[in-house]
């Protein structure tokens, strides 16, 4: 559902077991799946937590957000953060799921097999490289053969229904900057 292709989860802890395994790209799409839920993007954004003592508990706990890009004192912190993941293992390293938003943009940068605080460093690269030489370009704005009064329609042999299809007026494609919609076959 989510579209990961190459991911297999042996457990839920992310510990080291030979058949839990994961690709950047899955990593990627999950994240994009979940960023969907406006409760994901809260939990993922939230610095702190505290769990509020109760009959199980006897005091607070606090739960503390550990994606160093998401805290607005660290040096780590990113312009733009919406938030992401950590992980480690011996076996894997450092690794960090993060996605950030400028311009009407959100790109998701993930980092796999890193060591320490340098993950921050090669995440801050990878989303500085999108955001700074790629960009939005509305498709109605730039193409109107296929807006809402110009439906291309469909018909099909294999039932005895036709279906209208259109570029909604706020479908954006993510072209190079240096690239002009014109150029596009």
């Amino acid at each position: 559902e989510a579209g990961a292709l190459n991911t297999h989860f042996a457990n839920a802890n992310g510990l080291h077991d030979p058949n839990h395994y994961v690709t950047a790209y899955d990593m990627a799409m999950i994240t994009r799946a979940a960023s969907k839920y406006s409760v994901f993007n809260d939990i993922v954004n939230t610095t702190t937590y505290t769990i509020k003592h109760n009959n199980k508990r006897k005091t607070d706990a606090t739960a503390i957000q550990r994606h160093k890009m998401v805290w607005p004192t660290s040096g780590y912190y990113y312009d733009g953060i919406i938030g992401g993941k950590t992980g480690f293992t011996d076996q894997s390293g450092t690794t960090l799921v993060t996605y950030a938003k400028r311009n009407g943009m959100t790109l998701i940068a993930v980092v796999l097999h890193s060591n320490g605080t340098n993950v921050y460093k090669d995440t801050k690269e990878l989303l500085d490289y999108g955001f700074n030489n790629f960009g939005l370009q509305n498709v109605s704005n730039n193409d109107q053969r296929f807006d809402s009064d110009n439906k291309v329609t469909l018909q099909s042999p294999f039932c005895n229904t036709t279906d209208s299809i259109y570029i909604d007026k706020t479908s954006n494609i993510v072209l190079p900057k240096t690239a002009k919609f014109s150029q596009l076959t």
